[in-house]
């Protein structure tokens, strides 16, 4: 095992950006240039364009960009992207340069003609901070070369804003020289990659004004619902609760796709804002989703019935009644000036995480039929609802999906006798799964990730061939022309060689090969309806990115084919963990059609024929035979080749599984589901959590022969005794690839806000007989925005056998072969602290399986502040149990005597004794121990401990609080990263080892009478 620990100095790297760094001489040519000849270039002939081509990129590529994509990359990679020629929202347009890194947009750049006043006019900074804003980019830039203003962009851009609101740096480019340092040290290439921006951008994170578009998103639609959720029911009192919600949920969907179109420019501009005019608003709003309905094909829009679709046509909406007022309420609300939102830069990502917040809520109709919003019960009890950050679907993607596609190729089928078509394909489809897709955040990971496989593997293997097809994969799309020599002036530029070098050919997917791939590789289950929906929205919108009106209608009028697929066969509702046996040996009327829509059965054979064709059936949780080796046990590589005709598949299941299960008690679900749990899955026991199953459950529908599975779930699984069964499922017949531990509490947007602690784990087939598993783990409470093993506290790589070896298969993390050599020595000649004691917890006051009330748990009947008669005991807080003495607060009393729910032994209160505290001090994580001779009683903030001979309680009291027994607690039993509410926990304590005494040798006698003399001299204290 290599593992590396990190001091917290060097956690986050350094910039090596230096802020006085001189500039270039490029920049300073460009300086002097512009200051020569600063008259002509105010003047209104001389445009935009040619201030960007001779000025604004050589400026940027001062900065290390390479604007010009010199390098040749990818489309999907390029450094920067000129938006300038893509109209959008009438004449509006995208920003004239977006900058990217891997992909990844970080800054915008709006570029004026030096004959437009950057500082005083508020129409270029308003137009830039939309795009920012709703592109959740925190930095902006506006500048004509003359002027350079960066704005603050979480700030929610206002029409009546001054150019001043949001700006936070302003330069002018005779200032340059003096303050290249500055604009380098946050906006040079180098300086992103430092993580510098993202530092800068983070120090004004939270000063006064900024608000996050998701945030200011999610109220906007939740208002929408609320206007449109009283309303329906109002004027359709008929409708049922489900019907309810189905309605709301399907206009908001529907008006926010048919927006987003708008603004990309597949859909005619302002269509919707153009039935403000006039009555009858609902009506025409119907027929617009009708014509949408003959031009995409999906299921967010149909309304009659067509062959070979499953599911039913939506006959509930179109005949609903809806008031004008309301509506026109919330179309004015999607255009400017009112909407601050610039849809065409709305990542679809973002639109998910919003979703996944208002998927939180539900509507509930009173006994008057009125529509009431309020939060679902789960969700109460959670603390509320929080997506999962983009980091961590990137990295889930990256080690499941994107590792399978290595070393892969697109295979052509020259004649499929039964299709009688050519058909692009894998070798073999990959099949990617999200058992609780939610939003479909993890899902759209994985489809970006196809895309951009698919999109470089046909721009790397003679593209012109693969765009000549008859049904072309991709189609070739117009370049902008190539920038002059930075160096050059107007009159020169127009003789440059350069300006005849062509651009490399750039390709797109088309519509119909992103359709394929969505159909052919994506699927996921989700027992919420509403959330299904959304992440057929969200992937929808991501099929239609780069199309436009033109090509669509092209292919509807070529081809005959709408332009989105029905999703119906891919994105199923119903519940992951619960099959139709749930209702077997059981009377089918004992449950009502309610109670059969909330269980929601769901049978992954019947419902993925396709993904589980000529594979055996199986069934829930049986357990290997004995004897017999796990098919996934076998050793295989990544891209082991499995051959299949089109259609079938003998090794059946999933390739690949991803996402972020829910977090839920067992026990807090109803009697039947329990039942059905713990029968099913054989990890599953009495102190599980829901994602256990989730984990267990994945593993059953695995393609065995090569699969990759990635899921982020509490730490818990990492060590504590509920999951042990499960770790030993895991690596006895499967393969860890990588762990990678979180900071404490990284979901929500500070620390505290969700109080769960996280792990990413990879899991695989199995390759090896001794795998390695690389490891990460973060320590603190720091927000992160990418997982590097070089800024984490620990990474390095661990041997997966070792876990096995632990009795508890514990996967622990942060402990290297020198620390290994150490514990083994704290064991050999010891016995555990049990053999050497008799440990108790304290006692319990109240248990409602002895009969005690809610009323008497809640007015904590056996408590008092003073001894009310002979009953009452002094009782010790936690806080009075410290290293080598107690202290009573004096404060606190109990009634003891067998009415409590859990009083234990007397003399374990009033003998002589050692009181271990259970919550430890998490700043150092020591142990606390102290002896007492005195008549207190505690309740389980502590265990308390008598001798057996031949110990002493003084000698185990100086090997539970030295730091060596600290050191073995620590590293055998803790959870090293956590960094609130740390235990000792009895199981663990029981455990400790205590060397063996033989008193009756005068060297071991010596050795025991020196420990505790010293312990009572107060030296080892």
């Amino acid at each position: 095992m290599l593992v590396h620990l990190r001091s917290h100095d060097d956690i986050m790297p350094k910039t090596t950006v230096a802020r006085a760094s001189p500039p270039p001489k490029t920049v300073l040519d460009l300086v002097r240039r512009f200051a020569q000849h600063q008259e002509t270039y105010k003047q209104q002939g001389y445009n935009e364009t040619q201030v960007r081509r001779e000025f604004i990129d050589p400026l940027f590529e001062a900065l290390g960009w390479d604007v010009d994509n010199r390098a040749g990359h990818a489309e999907a990679y390029k450094d920067v992207i000129h938006e300038d020629a893509i109209k959008i929202g009438g004449s509006t347009k995208a920003p004239d340069y977006c900058f990217r890194i891997g992909g990844v947009r970080k800054f915008f750049v709006e570029a004026k003609k030096p004959a437009v006043p950057v500082k005083d006019d508020p129409g270029p900074a308003y137009q830039l901070r939309r795009y920012a804003w709703t592109a959740k980019l925190p930095l902006a830039i506006v500048t004509d070369f003359e002027e350079f203003a960066v704005y603050d962009c979480r700030i929610r851009p206002k029409p009546t804003d001054k150019p001043s609101v949001a700006r936070v740096k302003y330069i002018t480019y005779d200032e340059y020289a003096e303050r290249w340092g500055e604009i380098a040290a946050i906006f040079s290439k180098e300086a992103i990659l430092q993580g510098s921006f993202d530092k800068y951008a983070e120090s004004n994170r939270r000063k006064r004004g900024t608000a996050e578009v998701d945030t200011e998103f999610l109220k906007e639609i939740e208002r929408w619902r609320e206007l449109l959720a009283r309303n329906i029911a109002l004027r359709n009192s008929d409708l049922s609760v489900r019907d309810l919600n189905y309605a709301v949920s399907k206009t908001i969907d529907r008006l926010i796709f048919l927006r987003m179109c708008e603004d990309r420019g597949v859909e005619t501009y302002a269509q919707l804002l153009a039935l403000v005019n006039g009555p009858r608003v609902y009506e025409r709003l119907v027929a617009v989703f009708r014509n949408a309905d003959d031009r995409y094909n999906s299921g967010l829009f149909y309304f009659r019935e067509e062959k070979d679709r499953a599911d039913s046509p939506d006959e509930l909406t179109p005949n609903l009644i809806i008031d004008d007022g309301v509506l026109k309420d919330i179309i004015k609300g999607l255009y400017y000036p009112e909407c601050p939102y610039e849809f065409s830069v709305l990542p679809a990502e973002i639109l998910g995480q919003v979703y996944e917040q208002f998927l939180g809520k539900v509507i509930r109709l009173t006994k008057g039929h009125r529509a009431v919003v309020e939060e679902k019960p789960e969700v109460r009890k959670a603390g509320g609802v929080y997506y999962t950050p983009t980091y961590i679907v990137d990295y889930i993607v990256k080690h499941t999906v994107a590792k399978l596609l290595e070393g892969r190729t697109v295979k052509w089928i020259a004649r499929d006798k039964r299709k009688k078509a050519n058909t692009p394909r894998l070798d073999r489809p990959l099949r990617v799964l999200d058992p609780a897709c939610g939003s479909g955040s993890f899902l759209l990971g994985a489809y970006e990730c196809l895309l951009r496989w698919y999109v470089d593997f046909y721009t790397t293997n003679d593209p012109a061939s693969w765009a000549k097809r008859k049904n072309p994969p991709i189609h070739e799309v117009s370049s902008p022309a190539p920038s002059t020599k930075p160096n050059q002036g107007r009159k020169e530029a127009a003789h440059d060689p350069n300006q005849s070098r062509k651009e490399p050919v750039r390709y797109r997917l088309t519509i119909a090969e992103r359709k394929r791939i969505l159909l052919d590789h994506i699927h996921g289950v989700d027992i919420d309806a509403q959330a299904v929906e959304v992440t057929k929205l969200s992937l929808l919108l991501k099929v239609l990115e780069g199309a436009s009106q033109q090509t669509l209608d092209n292919q509807l009028r070529l081809f005959h084919e709408r332009a989105l697929p029905d999703l119906a066969a891919n994105i199923k509702c119903g519940n992951s963990l619960i099959g139709p046996d749930f209702y077997d040996n059981q009377q089918m009327d004992m449950f009502d059609e309610e109670e059969r829509y909330r269980i929601n059965v769901f049978d992954w054979e019947t419902e993925f024929p396709h993904v589980f064709d000529q594979s055996p059936k199986r069934k829930r949780g049986v357990p290997t035979p004995s004897g017999a080796k796990p098919v996934a046990h076998a050793l295989v590589t990544d891209q082991q080749p499995v051959a299949h005709a089109p259609g079938s598949d003998p090794s059946g299941g999933f390739d690949a599984v991803i996402g972020n299960p829910p977090y839920v008690d067992i026990k807090a679900l109803p009697n039947g589901d329990v039942r059905y749990l713990f029968s099913t899955y054989q990890t599953a026991n009495n102190r599980v959590n829901l994602f256990a199953a989730f984990v267990e459950s994945s593993l059953e529908i695995v393609n065995a022969s090569c699969f990759r599975f990635a899921m982020i779930v509490p730490t818990a699984l990492l060590a504590q005794s509920s999951y042990r069964a499960l770790r030993h499922l895991v690596v006895t017949r499967y393969e860890v690839s990588n762990l990678a531990r979180l900071p404490n509490e990284s979901f929500g947007s500070a620390a505290g806000e969700v109080k769960v602690d996280t792990v990413i784990v990879v899991i695989r087939s199995r390759r090896s007989e001794d795998p390695v598993v690389n490891i990460v783990g973060y320590t603190g409470y720091e927000r992160i925005s990418e997982i590097r093993p070089d800024t984490a506290y620990v990474h390095g790589t661990i041997h997966q056998n070792r876990w096995s070896r632990n009795p508890d298969c514990v996967w622990s993390i942060n402990t290297t072969d020198a620390h290994e050599l150490i514990l083994a020595k704290c064991q050999r000649h010891a016995l555990p602290l049990d053999d050497c004691t008799e440990i108790c917890l304290g006692l319990t006051p109240y248990d409602k399986y002895k009969g005690h009330t809610p009323q008497q748990i809640q007015q904590r009947v056996f408590h008092a502040v003073d001894k009310k008669d002979d009953s009452f005991k002094p009782l010790l807080a936690g806080n009075d149990v410290h290293r080598y003495y107690i202290h009573w607060n004096e404060q606190k009393w109990i009634s003891y005597g067998p009415w409590l729910g859990a009083p234990r032994e007397q003399r374990f209160f009033t003998e002589r004794r050692i009181l271990v505290k259970q919550i430890i001090d998490w700043t150092a994580k020591r142990i606390w121990a102290s002896i007492t001779d005195e008549e207190l009683y505690n309740t389980q903030n502590a265990f308390n401990l008598l001798c057996k001979r031949p110990y002493t309680l003084d000698f185990i009291l100086g090997i539970l609080n030295s730091r060596l027994m600290t050191f073995y607690h620590r590293k055998r039993f803790l959870d090293e990263f956590k960094m609130r509410f740390q235990k000792v926990l009895i199981k663990d304590c029981r455990r400790f080892p205590i060397r063996r005494l033989e008193l009756s040798d005068g060297a071991e006698r010596s050795r025991h009478d020196r420990l505790v003399t010293l312990l009572n001299d107060g030296i080892l204290r």
